[in-house]
């Protein structure tokens, strides 16, 4: 397989991707087993939202000072059980994810009166859920220990819209940023090789698509991008094609990128270099309608002396304009660099920058429907006020 251009963090070649999916599916088989040692193995039961446990625990308060107005109650959890928080729900609410005896629990709590209830469960480990881009539907991956790995797509209601548990053990999932029931799903066979397949979710339709790249990104509502690399090569490099998939038609955008992330609201970011001696990484910010650029900036380097490209976990808000990453303080080797980061907040229209806060590691971030709060740790334990730049744990084990 080539060696790709890619992230030690969010974008990551195909080896990458199998050696990490092997690690954490082997965790959490150990964790499983554990649970459920002299056991008989369950057959798969899923649980909805219908049938509900609902808890209110007396909790100690974050001050109201934190978030102006209101006061949030923490997550009281048991350090045994809790795995991380999964995905906002809604801009007062959170998804969490519980395993106890071997059950699989996603809960839904909400910060400002600690309501805590069931919003999903089933037999098997949850690997991911993900919103799509109104918080209508939440994609939930699972890995079973034997056999496919299902998806299921469920609605506020924690009641399953659609699932596909034909897709194989190995996949990823991406959704339409212009239409909410629309997703990709891109699956890997034994070899490695991807298959793309489009699912709308409210017709119930699966249609496979002729990529052979397992990385793309919605552009349009029936437009995705994709960098076309060359499996016998080893260049970092490659070129952005742009697909029609109404039309069936495929076109050359650019030349020479090291990654690509579609925003929404009609942005497409690019990652690439000037030279390919630089110690910082170019990030130009297009608008997907007029191809033009709307606003560059650079980032330092974090050499990985690999075939991995590091590029520092992030996201958008495209009602503020605000694109937030981590930044190190300089350009050095990935093993050696121990100086912590900045979270910072650009704005791509007055390419003004602001710090949020430093941190010593840098974690994925969810950013709120609002775009008031981002959820940040390794288990997306801390909750950072975006208005007052004021950080909290907000779990309690």
């Amino acid at each position: 397989m080539a060696k790709r251009v890619l992230s030690s963090t969010l974008f990551i070649n195909n080896d990458s991707i199998q050696q990490f999916k092997s690690i954490t599916l082997l965790v959490i088989m150990i964790t499983v087993f554990i649970s459920i040692t002299g056991c008989e193995q369950s057959q798969r039961k899923v649980k909805f939202a219908n049938e509900r446990h609902v808890h209110l625990i007396e909790k100690s308060k974050i001050p109201a000072s934190f978030f102006k107005r209101k006061t949030i109650y923490p997550l009281v959890v048991n350090s045994y059980s809790f795995v991380e928080i999964s995905e906002w729900f809604n801009d007062e609410s959170i998804l969490y994810l519980k395993d106890e005896n071997g059950v699989s629990y996603l809960q839904k709590y909400h910060l400002f009166s600690g309501t805590d209830t069931l919003f999903f469960e089933i037999k098997d480990p949850i690997l991911e859920v993900m919103a799509n881009n109104d918080y209508s539907l939440f994609a939930i991956k699972v890995i079973p220990i034997n056999g496919p790995s299902p998806l299921y797509i469920v609605d506020k209601e924690g009641q399953v819209q659609f699932t596909f548990d034909e897709i194989g053990e190995e996949f990823e999932l991406i959704w339409n940023n212009y239409d909410s029931n629309e997703l990709i799903v891109a699956s890997y066979t034994s070899d490695w090789i991807p298959q793309l397949y489009q699912i709308h979710v409210s017709d119930q339709k699966v249609h496979k698509l002729p990529l052979m790249q397992g990385f793309v990104q919605w552009i349009g509502k029936n437009d995705v991008a994709y960098l076309d690399w060359d499996d016998a090569g080893l260049s970092y490099f490659a070129p952005l094609y742009t697909y029609d998939i109404k039309h069936a038609e495929q076109k050359l955008w650019l030349n020479d990128i090291i990654a690509m992330f579609s925003l929404g609201d009609n942005l497409l970011l690019t990652i690439s270099v000037e030279e390919t001696s630089d110690k910082h990484s170019l990030y130009t910010f297009f608008d997907i309608n007029s191809r033009n650029v709307v606003s560059t900036m650079k980032v330092p380097i974090l050499n990985t002396y690999s075939s991995q490209w590091w590029i520092p976990f992030h996201v958008y808000d495209k009602l503020t304009n605000d694109f937030f990453y981590f930044k190190p303080y300089y350009a050095d080797n990935i093993i050696d660099y121990e100086e912590g980061y900045q979270l910072i907040s650009y704005n791509i229209k007055t390419k003004e920058q602001h710090v949020v806060t430093e941190v010593n590691e840098q974690y994925p971030v969810k950013l709120s429907p609002s775009g008031k709060w981002l959820l940040y740790g390794q288990r997306k334990e801390q909750l950072v006020d975006l208005s007052n730049k004021s950080v909290v744990t907000l779990v309690e084990l």
